[in-house]
Formats: structure tokens, sequence, C-alpha cells
């Protein structure tokens, strides 16, 4: 029987993981009596009067229509940036364990969640999911054990830094060394050796990029 899909749309400190740490070894498998489909959104840095069902001037069709035929969570707390953010949401911990509680990590930072932490969708592997991310990873990337790849997606396509170009999905930041730019649109499975740079993408808008692949893989 085919396994049921999850999918994921998206300071330095002493306890900071260096590459020398190993992951922990993998934990048994649980059974679970019934295992629905999960689909969880990750609207980043939004802020509780940006949605239009909060009286915002900023038009959101769809999430009002997902709020108002679901349950709104009108006092739940999350970070305020992109790193905090999806740190606390794959780890289930608060962030300042790891030092990731002030800032976001820069593209050339050596930094990540530790990987003797077990994340969101390695958890859900353990209870039988097959595990996809589209989107925006931004917790690591400095070494291919910290890319989402290796962290428990099946399979991933997106993007490692803050965020790119809607179309041409190039990341600019002003680095010590001046202003750095590079093209950030990547592909990898669990099972590839390496990712693969998707440069056959630019000119397509992300979005829509996202759309498609995630009902590709749901068709």
């Amino acid at each position: 029987t085919q396994k049921p899909t999850t999918t994921t749309t998206s300071t330095t400190s002493p306890l900071t993981e260096t590459l020398d740490e190993e992951p922990s070894a993998d934990p048994p498998k649980i059974e679970l009596p019934t295992k629905p489909h999960v689909l969880f959104i990750l609207a980043d840095d939004l802020g509780w009067h940006d949605t239009g069902y909060h009286g915002s001037e900023i038009l959101t069709p769809n999430i009002d229509k997902l709020a108002n035929n679901g349950v709104k969570l009108e006092n739940y707390y999350v970070q305020q940036l992109c790193t905090p953010t999806r740190t606390q949401l794959l780890t289930g911990r608060y962030l300042i364990r790891y030092g990731l509680q002030k800032s976001i990590i820069r593209p050339t930072e050596p930094r990540g969640i530790p990987l003797s932490e077990k994340l969101l969708p390695q958890a859900l592997k353990q209870c039988g999911y097959d595990t996809e991310m589209y989107g925006k990873w931004h917790v690591g990337m400095f070494h291919e054990d910290y890319q989402p790849h290796r962290r428990g997606f099946d399979h991933f396509l997106g993007f490692l830094t803050g965020g790119a170009d809607f179309w041409t999905h190039r990341k600019c930041y002003d680095s010590a060394f001046g202003m750095r730019c590079g093209y950030d649109f990547r592909e990898a499975n669990a099972t590839s050796v390496t990712e693969e740079v998707r440069k056959d993408l630019k000119g397509i808008y992300t979005n829509d990029i996202m759309i498609d692949g995630l009902r590709a893989k749901l068709d």
C-alpha cells in the first residue's frame, strides 16, 4: 500500500554543533492505527494583522478560506524571523538551546540545527510517512548533512538560504567582503549522492514551481 505523504512548505552559541558530532542512530519504527495525510504550510514572517480575515488591507483569500473552514488559533505565538520560527517548528523545542534565537543564519555562516536533534520529518519517518518539502529551508546549509534531504525529508525542492528572487532565483547579501550573489534553487532526494542545482527553472515563478511540484506528488 502507498505510504501517506507529509509536506512542509516552509548568533553564535557554544551549543551550536560542529561536524565532529554524529547524528543519533535511527530509532525503531512506530506503528500507528491510522496515518492521515499531513500538509503543513508555513507562511514566513506573517504578522497577525497581515491576513484578510483579521481586517488587513492585504488580500489573502486562500488563507481566509482555510481559516474560515478550519480552526483559528487566535492566541498562538511564534517567532518573528525565519530561522527562529523554523527551528522551533522542526525541533519542538525553544530555540535558545541552539543559539538561534536572535537572528537568521547568513549564507556563509557555518551553523545549523545540531545533527543530534531529531527533527519533525525524522519523527514522521519513524511513524511510516513519506516526507516532502517545498520552499525555504534556512536552518543550516554549510554542509550537506545539515540540508533537508539529510534531515528526514525524502525529497526537497526549493532554496536553502533566506530568500531569492521569484524569477531569477538569485540570492544577494551584503557580507563583510562586499555584496555577494548566487543562484539558489535546488532539488535533492534522500537517496541522492548530491543535490542538483536546478538552473533550468530560471525564469519560472517560484510559487508556480512549488504548486506544480506538490500537485505532481499528490497526483
